[in-house]
């Protein structure tokens, strides 16, 4: 399954939408949450439907005059319950990668991964491993070019592509900066398990992963 940048970006807001308060979306919701035509949002969505990640459903409003009257429906499609605890702990980890302690990206990087060492679910693992890639990498990236390289890979069509091409060059950027040998035994490791995990999760998870990075990046860190 391959999205668009564009596609993604509709996905995810409807996905942090209804995450925030259980109630479908009309496809004019979504034209104003991006400022578009209701027109584009209606195709942008039939396209999500059509790929399984959103489900469209006519509804028939109780309180409207004229008797019949239906809308669209529009939410996620259903997700595993792993999957479905992720938002509000990708919103905690978010806050500690922007207020970790001045100097102490190794302590909190082994810290996420033990926590992925230890996770319930692939998501998970995946999840945690990128949050250790983000303290270990800011250093290396932020405010150079590499930064929009990195970006630019999150942002490919293929998910899976896109996410195991920005762990490849993170992890090589980390290795040549200098790291001692047992993080990085421990993050070889980890990316082993990650490249496997990775393509057999659903999109949808790859998705909220690669939201995560992306999420991660425009943070301003402690210590930056």
């Amino acid at each position: 399954m391959t999205l668009t940048g564009r596609q993604r970006e509709f996905l995810t807001a409807i996905q942090e939408a209804y995450a925030a308060t259980g109630v479908s979306l009309h496809y004019e919701d979504i034209a104003r949450m991006f400022g578009v035509s209701k027109w584009t949002a209606y195709d942008m969505v039939r396209e999500l439907a059509k790929q399984g990640l959103v489900t469209i459903e006519y509804t028939t409003n109780q309180g409207e005059r004229q008797v019949g009257r239906s809308r669209l429906a529009i939410r996620p499609a259903a997700a595993t319950s792993n999957f479905a605890a992720l938002p509000e702990e990708s919103g905690r980890v978010l806050e500690m990668l922007r207020t970790y302690e001045p100097g102490a990206a190794t302590k909190h990087s082994q810290l996420f991964l033990e926590k992925a060492a230890a996770a319930d679910s692939k998501e998970r693992f995946c999840f945690y491993l990128v949050a250790a890639l983000v303290l270990l990498s800011d250093r290396l990236i932020r405010g150079g070019s590499l930064l929009g390289i990195l970006k630019s890979l999150l942002a490919l069509g293929s998910t899976e592509l896109g996410l195991v091409a920005a762990v490849g060059m993170v992890v090589g950027l980390i290795i040549r900066g200098g790291l001692n040998p047992e993080l990085v035994k421990a993050l070889q490791e980890a990316v082993t398990c990650f490249h496997q995990y990775i393509g057999e999760i659903a999109e949808e998870e790859r998705l909220k992963i690669s939201g995560f990075w992306q999420k991660a990046l425009s943070l301003n860190p402690a210590d930056s």
